[in-house]
């Protein structure tokens, strides 16, 4: 079955002191994962008649609706998740940074809910993640299934103590003690490969580069922020709610080590 996004778009309303249409509130979005059920808003109920056509766009009453097909961008932003997830403008910085291509091989210690593990192995060739919570791991296992995604290998190990030689073009360490995990992520990576280290406080990300072995070489720590901004008609300013700061990025690469 497929799943449909169904938005319902703002009304517009003509000010005659203004002389001009003006747009009331912001438009209003639903993902729909059962089109064969009737869905309510907070306006109107749209029967499965209509959630099962093609994209188009119709009314109720006042209220003009579009619907469309939804994409792997809208089912992953309904993805179950735990209170911290690395956001997407985060991921987006990951993906770029690691060079990860579809052929390439990803390692990922600290899987969370696998809100990032859904996302790199939608463009990875394979991901291996180890998470040691057992309820961390299962609800990663749910958002996989949920987006139908069979290229990622789960282990319940403890990535300070456990890795395997996978020969990885690319690693992503989210851990509270990423220093302890950096043998593991040498010996996972392959020559060449690269690693980033997704860290909320700053010291974290000082205690890795005061301790990087030779084979690591360090690249560079970029902060990772977002400003959105608010556009309507001609006011422009930057949305106060919403996220600013979110974590620092640590980009070290596996290199050869000294003679024997």
């Amino acid at each position: 079955m497929t799943k449909k996004v169904l938005i319902r778009l703002p009304r517009k309303t003509y000010v005659e002191d203004l002389d001009r249409e003006i747009t009331l509130g912001e438009f209003e979005k639903h993902v729909i994962t059962k089109t064969n059920r009737s869905f309510s808003d907070k306006k109107h109920t749209i029967r499965p008649e209509i959630l099962e056509k093609e994209p188009h766009r119709f009314e109720r009453k006042k209220d003009e609706y579009l619907l469309l097909n939804a994409d792997f961008l809208d089912e992953y932003k309904q993805l179950r998740r735990s209170a911290q997830i690395i956001t997407l403008k985060d991921i987006g910085r990951i993906i770029t940074l690691l060079g990860i291509t579809k052929d390439a091989v990803v390692v990922e210690a600290g899987a969370g809910s696998g809100a990032a593990t859904c996302y790199l192995a939608k463009l990875a060739k394979e991901v291996h993640t180890y998470e040691l919570e057992e309820e961390q791991l299962n609800m990663t296992k749910e958002n996989l299934k949920e987006l139908n995604i069979n290229n990622v290998h789960l282990y319940q190990a403890d990535i300070y103590e456990k890795a395997k030689e996978h020969d990885a073009d690319a690693f992503l360490l989210d851990v509270p003690d990423p220093r302890k995990a950096l043998p593991q992520a040498i010996k996972a990576l392959r020559v060449g490969g690269r690693c980033a280290i997704y860290t909320p406080n700053l010291t974290q990300a000082q205690d890795v580069i005061n301790n990087l072995p030779e084979t690591l070489l360090y690249e560079g720590t970029t902060e990772l922020t977002e400003r959105n901004w608010h556009i309507k008609g001609r006011v422009l300013r930057p949305r106060i709610q919403g996220l600013g700061h979110t974590a620092f990025l640590t980009l070290l690469r596996k290199v050869p080590g000294g003679e024997p």
